[in-house]
């Protein structure tokens, strides 16, 4: 049975394949554009929020399956044209494995994103960026990441056992090509099959998991965003990766005292913001500045990439230190734009959080260094 897999059958003549592919891969290409426009242009309309989550999912799709006909359209060229030089068609089909894993990774990793909004699954607050994309796909559970594994096996190493076993080096043969372009051209019609059914099941499932909690929620009149929705579906995302404090009804430990954390669900307007009551015993006031700034540049860090249809974000902290009966406070309000130009070019958790325009500093807390 192995010897059957990696020496399958060939065909006498190959030129009069490619030459089909060429058509039908054309044909499938304006396929996709159109489901693509019409999914951008109209079809949103069937989300009631987070428009811009679902709107991402459809583009990383559309960006898979444009690299999969590009390749059905660009190697059929190659190998008709250029049929000397199979170092230069190797070379493309290397280029595209890159190009394909990268791109089915990206749509895994925000498939898992929206299946952890809508699921029990987290991922935690201390990974970063490389370990939470990966856990994303995770999240999927076993089945899918089995598939997964399936596809990048069939579709990146299957053609070069073929090319192995037929002539001893990884150089594409034309009959690695045929079945390279056979299964990608099966693979690629079987996604857009599914590409405007999977559209209105997403819809659908947005609708199943929020109904219940938000069938009383007005729309906003001018935009066409539910506001309080986007803030439930925050809340959910930010539990979800680790901020366990907006799930507890009670006081969490921070420093050597506690911190209580909330998100105004029904305030008016497209505006996120999060009312932060901290006791702090027997701390100086420096370290609970410090302490702030980090706890700031976390929150900031997970509103910036969540992807919600709020772009601006208030984090007002309430101190109370050493028994005082008054409160002091700690103001930060920025929009997702200038955060991500602020922490792009800084890394320094402090520093970020303190080029930030908009913000005030009870005057205990404003000149310590």
């Amino acid at each position: 049975m192995w010897n059957e897999l990696s020496q399958p059958p060939a065909l006498k003549e190959y030129s009069d394949y490619f030459k089909t592919l060429l058509s039908v891969s054309g044909v499938l290409l304006g396929l996709t554009f159109t489901a693509l426009l019409f999914v951008i242009q109209s079809g949103f309309t069937s989300f009631k929020f987070s428009r811009r989550m679902f709107l991402e999912l459809y583009v990383l799709l559309g960006r898979n399956l444009i690299i999969n006909l590009s390749y059905l359209t660009l190697i059929p060229l190659a190998i008709l044209y250029l049929p000397s030089l199979p170092k230069v068609l190797a070379f493309g089909y290397y280029l595209f494995s890159l190009y394909f894993v990268k791109s089915l990774l990206d749509l895994q990793k925000h498939k898992g994103y929206i299946h952890t909004l809508f699921s029990k699954n987290f991922v935690p607050s201390s990974y970063g960026k490389f370990r939470a994309y990966f856990r994303y796909i995770y999240n999927l559970g076993f089945i899918s990441n089995l598939f997964i594994a399936i596809y990048l096996i069939i579709i990146v190493g299957y053609p070069l056992l073929i090319s192995f076993k037929e002539t001893g080096n990884y150089l594409l043969t034309d009959k690695a090509f045929f079945y390279s372009t056979l299964i990608i051209l099966f693979f690629s019609i079987v996604q857009i099959i599914n590409f405007i059914p999977k559209f209105f099941q997403n819809s659908s499932e947005e609708i199943e998991n929020k109904s219940e909690s938000l069938d009383n929620t007005p729309t906003e009149e001018l935009s066409g965003i539910d506001y309080k929705k986007e803030r439930l579906l925050l809340k959910d995302y930010l539990i979800a990766h680790g901020i366990q404090e907006l799930e507890a009804s009670d006081k969490v430990p921070f420093l050597k005292g506690t911190l209580f954390l909330n998100l105004l669900i029904d305030q008016d307007g497209p505006e996120a913001w999060f009312n932060v009551n901290i006791e702090a015993h027997n701390n100086k006031h420096f370290e609970i500045r410090e302490a702030i700034l980090d706890y700031a540049f976390k929150l900031f860090s997970l509103c910036r990439n969540s992807m919600i249809d709020i772009n601006s974000f208030v984090i007002s902290f309430h101190i109370s230190s050493g028994g005082e009966n008054s409160r002091r406070n700690i103001f930060f309000r920025s929009s997702r734009r200038e955060i991500n130009t602020i922490f792009s070019n800084e890394k320094n958790p402090k520093s970020a959080i303190m080029k930030i325009k908009n913000k005030h500093f009870d005057e205990l807390y404003r000149d310590l260094g």
